[in-house]
């Protein structure tokens, strides 16, 4: 199980790191903050699928790619309630966790940040009841 505190600290950290970034527009906190984004939507799903009663596959849920994790999660039939934004940016997202861990070169547009962050966050309000 995920404590949903870690989830709330991986979405405080972006928001910081996005703050951050507006203000000083060093590279490196934007990709900073794309990592947590990326961790909270992972962690957000993970633990929706621990939570959901169903018998899941601990193999197909140890991956960082997010649309696998979406996929896995329809297929079990639990309803995780992913913002269509994320949906449509999955693979992007899934590589700023990836990549965004090792490569300061990542393209990142800060926009593309605050609107993940903003759906993420969301999507955290809505369910974190239910984590």
């Amino acid at each position: 199980m995920i404590h949903v505190d870690l989830i709330k600290g991986d979405l405080l950290s972006a928001k910081s790191l996005i703050e951050t970034y507006k203000k000083t527009k060093a590279r490196g906190v934007r990709t900073g903050a794309a990592y947590h984004i990326q961790q909270a939507i992972e962690k957000i799903i993970k633990q929706q699928i621990y939570t959901s009663g169903k018998d899941y596959n601990n193999y197909k849920i140890y991956t960082h790619n997010i649309q696998s994790l979406i996929e896995y999660a329809n297929k079990l039939g639990v309803n995780i309630n992913t913002p269509e934004y994320i949906k449509e940016h999955a693979i992007m997202i899934t590589d700023w966790g990836v990549i965004g861990r090792y490569d300061i070169h990542l393209a990142l547009n800060i926009r593309s940040l605050e609107r993940a962050y903003d759906e993420t966050y969301k999507w955290y309000k809505k369910v974190r009841k239910n984590l």
